[in-house]
């Protein structure tokens, strides 16, 4: 008891409420499905691969295509101009930066997808609630 009754708790009135009526399962009408798309699925079920996995597998590649072509060997060395290498070298880097941005956008459009595709399984359950529990009221109801 609370001092001078002011913190009594008070007692709401309590509504009895019937239990449902048992439902057969062939008067529940059938939820529509929505079909996945395998591809989708699949793609995102992917593991991600790394700039270094991508580097290692175009080095293997392309090591695979040169030991079939037909080259002569050079015995002798080939001199290539210092100025010209360091611009090749240049470019490359330039390449790569261009590569692992678009590799880090591609993460990023790939996360979003993920998060929409919770969603709307999250939606689609809240949808599939909201039949039942009106299947139920109007069973209910006009039952």
């Amino acid at each position: 008891m609370g001092v001078f009754g002011l913190f009594k708790s008070k007692e709401e009135p309590k509504l009895e409420v019937p239990p449902p009526p048992p439902l057969e399962e062939e008067e529940l009408p059938e939820f529509p499905e929505i079909p996945e798309e395998k591809a989708v699925r699949e793609e995102l079920e992917k593991p991600r691969i790394s700039i270094e996995g991508i580097e290692k597998a175009a080095v293997r590649e392309q090591e695979d295509v040169l030991e079939k072509m037909e080259h002569p060997r050079y015995t002798k060395p080939i001199f290539i101009n210092v100025k010209n290498y360091r611009d090749v070298l240049d470019e490359i880097g330039l390449i790569k930066n261009i590569v692992k941005e678009n590799m880090d956008v591609v993460t990023r459009i790939s996360e979003f997808k993920e998060d929409e595709d919770k969603e709307f399984e999250k939606w689609q359950k809240i949808i599939g609630d909201m039949q039942k529990k009106l299947i139920f009221v109007d069973k209910t109801l006009f039952g």
